[in-house]
């Protein structure tokens, strides 16, 4: 236990129990991990469950995201549905914010060459402070044609078709 404000805990001793644990932990969820497990579900081929996933604002941008390029999503309950696009995506009608998740704004502008249309990335102001340029030297974004790469967020992503 806490000793009082300042001040160092109470040493307490710690005495093996001498028997095998035998123990399920529920290991909290990632948003990290959640918005990765996502873009997957959300290009492969048909439908899959996400378990264990994540329900936060960053995940949140990112369903949303998805949604409004074509991805069926069901995210009510333990389990996640996604049913897959096979890779194509639909452009939106909007643009599609995503709040201030870097992790958000950089899957969705590698997904985004994979609509069939332009797509707007945005977030809020203090992502548009973060630039998303290296990306496109780290991930050899020189192989599309001119215009398809827009480095920061705000702007316009053409999707390849």
């Amino acid at each position: 236990m806490p000793g009082p404000a300042g001040a160092p805990a109470a040493a307490r001793p710690v005495e093996p129990i001498g028997h095998p644990i035998d123990a399920t932990v529920a290991v909290p969820g990632s948003k990290s991990l959640t918005n990765r497990a996502l873009v997957a579900a959300a290009l492969a081929e048909g439908p899959s469950e996400l378990r264990g996933a994540l329900e936060s604002d960053d995940t949140r941008v990112m369903r949303e995201s998805l949604r409004a390029l074509g991805v069926s999503l069901d995210s009510g309950g333990d389990v996640w549905r996604v049913t897959g696009s096979g890779g194509r995506l639909r452009a939106p009608a909007a643009p599609l914010f995503t709040g201030n998740s870097g992790t958000t704004a950089r899957f969705l502008a590698a997904a985004a060459c994979l609509a069939d249309g332009p797509v707007v990335i945005d977030g809020d102001p203090r992502m548009r402070e973060r630039p998303i340029d290296d990306l496109a030297r780290r991930e050899h974004w020189h192989e599309l044609p001119p215009g398809a790469w827009i480095p920061e967020p705000d702007t316009t992503i053409v999707g390849l078709t």
